[in-house]
């Protein structure tokens, strides 16, 4: 397989909470980090918040 093949791969779950409960988490880029020993931190770029 190579890239220019446009390899990909897709995956779902359903969750059981509000669509805008599930955002907050998706979109906190703090939240991995406290789960993670690989990943130390991340920052939002160019002033954005989520």
């Amino acid at each position: 397989m190579r890239f220019a093949d446009h390899p990909t791969a897709e995956t779902s779950i359903d969750i059981a909470a509000p669509p805008d409960t599930v955002f907050a988490l998706v979109a906190d880029i703090s939240l991995p980090a406290r789960f993670s020993r690989e990943l130390v931190g991340a920052e939002w770029l160019d002033g954005a918040t989520g």
